[in-house]
C-alpha cells in the first residue's frame, strides 16, 4: 500500500502465470482476497475512491477446469485481461 500511495497509483495488476498445483490454486484465491481487503481498507481510511485491481487470466481449458475458481476471482478483481 505504501508504494501505491507514494507513487500516486490507482491500483495494480497481477500477472501470475498460472497456478499449476492445488496449493497454488488455493494461493490464487487467498492472495486476491488479502489484496482486495488491503486496497479497500486503505481507500476507506482515506475517504477516497476504490483502488483498481486487475489480473491477467488464462483461457485454456486445463487452467479453467483444474486451477482457477472463477467465481472467487470475479468478486475480487475489477477487470480480467485474458491471455491467449
Amino acid at each position: 500500500m505504501q508504494l501505491l500511495n507514494d507513487l500516486g497509483l490507482d491500483g495494480f495488476d497481477i500477472d501470475w502465470e498460472y497456478p499449476k498445483t492445488p496449493a497454488e490454486a488455493a494461493d490464487h484465491i487467498q492472495l486476491p482476497q488479502d489484496l482486495r481487503a488491503a486496497l479497500d481498507g486503505s481507500a476507506a481510511a482515506k475517504g477516497q475512491h476504490d483502488y483498481l485491481f486487475t489480473a491477467a487470466m488464462p483461457c485454456g481449458p486445463r487452467q479453467l477446469s483444474n486451477y482457477l475458481y472463477l467465481m472467487s476471482c470475479e468478486l475480487r478483481r475489477d477487470f480480467f485481461p485474458v491471455s491467449v
